[in-house]
């Protein structure tokens, strides 16, 4: 009987219990993939997050290494020290040989510190600080043409030199090193200052006198370039540069800042200020 009994249960009894515990044990499975499927989109999530949050991170990093990379170590100062004071907080014009240029050209506000002490007049020129004080000396005669402006890539709007570099381009008094590059903090050299400083003369000050026929007195002038020539020939005619002797020009070399305040400061002697 007890075999009958075990035989008569077998099929049920057992069977049922087996099958709650698949149930359970699939219902636990189940539960697990959902589980995992949870975690999947939440580990999802946080990565697009991270990688949003990234990519802000990296456009702010962008933004700030451009403006360090095409700002110029000695760029003509953004910082407002563009007042007599810098005279009194700077001592390292004091004694130079071009200390009176440069006195009067800040206090023209034609000229400006490279800091709060500073005037660094030995500093190398670069094609935004010449463009800067070109800019100011015109003082508004010719006019930013807007529909000739070269946008060049590394031009950054609203910046310390944005508008001179606008106004030099759109009257043709510069170019870019490409059709997309200005290059800012380019050093310039004398002959380029002298040509760009005749082209701008050309245009506002022009008293029709041809200088191609002056001749030049130095012993390097077969140095100069082709497209500077005229713009040579007009300062030595003009004594513009005669601060420099007349032995030599050295065409290539970089244009200090004193030079520059020299040459700008011998302009405004010869033809006065607009």
């Amino acid at each position: 009987m007890g075999g009958n009994f075990f035989s008569k249960f077998r099929g049920t009894g057992p069977k049922k219990s087996r099958t709650k515990h698949n149930k359970s044990k699939h219902s636990h499975t189940h539960n697990k993939v959902i589980g995992k499927k949870g975690k999947r989109k939440q580990k999802m999530k946080i990565i697009i997050l991270t990688v949003c949050l990234c990519l802000v991170a990296g456009c702010a990093i962008f933004s700030l290494l451009m403006q360090v990379l095409f700002k110029s170590p000695n760029k003509e100062n953004d910082l407002g020290i563009n007042n007599t004071s810098i005279l009194e907080t700077a001592t390292d014009y004091q004694g130079h040989w071009a200390e009176e240029q440069i006195v009067s050209l800040v206090s023209q506000g034609l000229m400006t510190g490279t800091s709060s002490v500073t005037l660094e007049p030995d500093g190398k020129v670069t094609r935004a600080q010449f463009v800067i004080m070109l800019y100011k000396l015109d003082n508004g005669k010719l006019p930013i043409i807007n529909n000739q402006i070269i946008l060049y890539e590394d031009v950054l709007d609203n910046f310390y030199y944005t508008d001179a570099i606008n106004w030099a381009s759109s009257n043709k008094l510069v170019h870019g090193i490409s059709k997309s590059e200005f290059i800012p903090n380019y050093l310039v050299t004398r002959q380029q200052a002298l040509t760009v400083l005749y082209e701008y003369f050309h245009k506002v000050k022009d008293n029709g006198i041809n200088y191609k026929n002056f001749s030049l007195p130095y012993s390097d002038k077969n140095e100069i370039a082709d497209y500077a020539e005229i713009g040579v020939r007009w300062a030595s005619a003009n004594n513009i540069i005669d601060f420099w002797g007349y032995d030599k020009i050295e065409p290539a070399n970089e244009l200090t800042r004193a030079e520059l305040a020299t040459i700008i400061y011998n302009y405004i002697e010869k033809f006065g200020r607009n």
